[in-house]
């Protein structure tokens, strides 16, 4: 098996400009997967990931391989966070993230406009609204493949029965705000 060094290049470049535009300077490890997923699947990014469904929403161990890169080359600087309920990770640009960017700063440029979407419409929601907003943008996909057009209700209920711990208006909610800001494949009026 061959390493895509220019692939592995562009995604990294990627990670460290969502850092870097984030509002403090810093993403968890769950907003990185769940900003590139969206930038993948709402913003056509050629990442070539391959999100699967799991716990949290859509993952790709591969995201946080890359992530591993980045640290490895100090492109990235990642740091364990102790919270009263958890753990969770602080990214932060490291000191090769400049040197890193100029690689694949010509594939970068023309992209500055949608990681700038993405941090401005979700760097500042919490892991567990990322979780259920880049959920909703799955099962829509997902929903539209198997039956094509569906209603926002029917998202909704779908939703429900990946992501039971959120309450069905709250998801409702999301779905109805996730059609606002054009994450939405299919969903027709309901």
């Amino acid at each position: 098996m061959r390493l895509d060094t220019e692939g592995l290049w562009r995604k990294l470049g990627v990670m460290i400009r969502l850092v870097e535009k984030s509002p403090q300077g810093t993403l968890g490890r769950t907003a990185i997967v769940k900003l590139l997923y969206l930038l993948q699947e709402v913003r056509h990014l050629p990442l070539g990931y391959n999100f699967r469904l799991y716990t949290y929403g859509p993952f790709d161990s591969n995201v946080l391989n890359d992530l591993g890169f980045a640290q490895s080359f100090q492109a990235l600087s990642v740091k364990t966070v102790i919270y009263p309920s958890g753990y969770g990770y602080n990214v932060r640009p490291g000191p090769e993230a400049d040197s890193m960017k100029e690689c694949v700063a010509k594939w970068l440029g023309p992209l500055e406009g949608d990681i700038a979407w993405a941090v401005e419409t979700f760097a500042g929601r919490s892991a567990a609204e990322l979780e259920l907003v880049a959920t909703i943008v799955y099962v829509d996909r997902e929903l539209a493949r198997k039956a094509g057009r569906h209603s926002l209700d029917d998202l909704a209920q779908r939703v429900r029965e990946v992501k039971p711990r959120f309450l069905a208006p709250f998801v409702l909610e999301k779905c109805r705000e996730a059609g606002q800001l054009g994450l939405l494949s299919s969903v027709g009026q309901s």
